[in-house]
């Protein structure tokens, strides 16, 4: 009986030890390839550089994957500084995404050692299902589409740190809301694919206005499209708070509430560094997330007294050259009085003014310069 123990704990040993050096094996093979990919990249030789990736890719090396669907787009349009092209091809690009966002196993700490998914892949993968690709022979399908969002939704969720609970209730705490764009590779990703499914489910597989139509049905859901975008956009997503904003105004599967489409369009305008996402006419743009519906009345005030505070800033600068203009009478009548006396006085103040002009040249001069350097 000993020695069956024995037996078997040597033959688990042996099993391991096997395991762990056909994992040596397929890293030491991979960090060759780098290797001789990094010689050839410097090289400029991209077409040798993908025969290394595809040796890597071929063992199930995911980055390795990523890499070759990445040159098989790359052409002297996009690097024009290499040596040797491989022959673009769009469907073996696919294809290697594809392969990326299919494999089996759980990435380690989000990052990719060779078990996992990857997030880039299965955003790239629903987005040619999303809009289709003739190059790469890939039809429009929703449904597919859905699938590697939601895939890539689930491989990067564990590593956001958010409690996604707090969505469901009517009023989103501001200490949960993120004052920046999604930071982190995980992140990005996330809101991206949860931006794309809600529009997927706003519309529906047959929106108006699409020529090219999708082979799969999706039924038109704009709560939860709202549910996606507001994941998205707690996390710093501009364009998702701006949709949600659009939703809440026209009333799109929810009743019509100007007010909260107005604190979402003034997170957007906070999140958006290109300023182009201007709210609709009519409806109030608060940017204090905080803010109470009751204190509409305040804010129509605080606008009030801003533009009756400008009308007399303008007031008083359509008053202004009348004044000068009276100082400047005055000025003459008295110095017309003080003519011979004001002569010595007006050459001195020439030499001063004239001094003055020349320390304000230099000063100038020294900060067109350090503003140059």
């Amino acid at each position: 009986m000993a020695t069956r123990k024995k037996l078997g704990i040597t033959l688990f040993i042996i099993d391991c030890v096997t395991v762990s050096f056909n994992s040596l094996i397929l890293y030491i093979h991979v960090a060759h390839s780098f290797a001789q990919f990094l010689h050839e990249t410097r090289m400029g030789n991209l077409k040798r550089a993908l025969e290394y990736y595809l040796n890597a890719a071929e063992r199930g090396h995911v980055k390795s994957m990523i890499k070759a669907a990445a040159l098989y787009e790359t052409d002297q349009e996009t690097v024009p500084n290499a040596t040797m092209y491989p022959e673009k091809n769009a469907q073996k690009s696919f294809e290697w995404y594809k392969r990326a966002a299919d494999i089996v196993g759980t990435p380690k700490d989000g990052h990719q050692h060779g078990d996992g998914p990857d997030p880039l892949a299965c955003y790239v993968v629903g987005t040619l299902y999303g809009s289709g690709s003739a190059d790469a022979k890939v039809e429009k399908n929703y449904e597919q589409a859905l699938y590697y969002y939601n895939r890539c939704m689930l491989i990067t969720a564990p590593h956001i740190d958010l409690d996604f609970g707090v969505l469901d209730q009517h009023h989103i705490p501001k200490s949960i809301l993120r004052n920046h764009t999604p930071h982190t590779r995980d992140e990005r990703y996330f809101s991206s694919s949860a931006f794309q499914t809600g529009l997927i489910y706003l519309y529906g597989s047959q929106p108006e206005g699409e020529t090219v139509r999708s082979t799969t049905t999706v039924q038109v859901d704009p709560l939860l499209a709202l549910r996606y975008w507001k994941e998205a956009a707690v996390l710093g997503h501009a364009q998702a708070s701006y949709n949600i904003g659009i939703v809440y105004a026209n009333a799109m599967g929810v009743d019509q509430d100007l007010w909260m489409a107005g604190k979402w369009f003034g997170r957007a305008q906070k999140l958006d560094t290109s300023q182009r996402l201007v709210a609709p006419a009519g409806v109030p743009v608060v940017m204090d997330w905080d803010a109470n519906e009751d204190d509409k009345d305040n804010v129509g005030k605080k606008t009030h007294t801003t533009g009756t505070s400008a009308a007399k800033k303008n007031n008083n600068k359509e008053a202004a050259p009348q004044k000068k203009k009276t100082r400047r009478t005055t000025k003459k009548r008295k110095g017309s009085k003080k003519q011979k006396q004001g002569d010595d006085d007006l050459l001195g103040v020439a030499l001063a003014l004239g001094g003055l002009t020349a320390v304000v040249g230099v000063a100038w001069w020294w900060y067109y310069r350090s503003q140059k350097n």
